[in-house]
């Protein structure tokens, strides 16, 4: 039984850990974004190599090491996490 609780508390944490390292994760995506539009304005595209989002990505890395490494983010995840933030922001086409 104490085995049984000690499984399910570990559970519980990872759970709320990845939960965390998520939001954590969110919110930079989220910076990330209002600072690149802030940046580079007109002239942003969410085409792949744009210097744009390797600026996001970078942001990412650099800023919440711990959520990318605990959520097992990718860099084409974070690069897809920085263009759906992005999206939010440009004009409609």
């Amino acid at each position: 039984l104490v085995c049984l609780a000690g499984w399910a508390l570990r559970r519980w944490t990872g759970i709320a850990l990845s939960a965390e390292a998520r939001a954590t994760l969110d919110g930079a995506a989220d910076r990330a974004a209002a600072l690149i539009v802030q940046r580079y304005g007109g002239r942003l595209s969410l085409d792949a190599g744009n210097p744009a989002i390797n600026d996001g990505v970078r942001y990412l890395r650099d800023t919440v090491p711990d959520a990318v490494k605990r959520l097992g983010a990718t860099p084409e995840a974070l690069e897809a996490r920085v263009k759906a933030e992005l999206a939010k922001r440009l004009p409609a086409r």
